[in-house]
């Protein structure tokens, strides 16, 4: 894990890096661009608690101080945008990842690797037509 990761980001990457491992898709080169969707996620999580802390209108600091909307909508709207460029580019979403190929899992490789690996006399044999 990168340091200077917020909490937040951390826990992110500890719950992604294994999922992306067991797809078989991570490398090292994936360490920068995984850091800043983690940066995103908790980012995300940080704003929406200060909007949800301070309101969606709040007043303004424009001449009348009259009720706006939070700038931070803004703020998290980039953040947002970011975080879906990151789940689409990591296969993060069913769209996605579908267009993706994956190499297979280790269990289906496995798999293969005893049913090879069996006398031939135990193989399954297909129906003699």
């Amino acid at each position: 894990m990168p340091p200077g990761l917020p909490k937040r980001a951390q826990e992110e990457w500890d719950r992604v890096v294994p999922l992306l491992d067991k797809m078989g898709v991570l490398s090292e080169l994936d360490r920068v661009a995984l850091a800043d969707y983690c940066l995103c996620v908790a980012r995300v999580a940080q704003i929406e608690a200060s909007i949800d802390e301070k309101g969606v209108m709040i007043k303004g600091r424009n001449r009348g101080g009259g009720i706006v909307k939070n700038p931070l909508f803004t703020t998290v709207r980039q953040y947002r945008a970011a975080l879906q460029r990151w789940c689409d580019l990591f296969g993060f979403a069913p769209g996605p990842r579908g267009r993706m190929d994956f190499p297979p899992p280790d269990d289906d490789l496995e798999s293969l690797r005893e049913m090879l690996s069996r006398p031939r006399a135990t193989r399954i044999q297909p129906p003699i037509l």
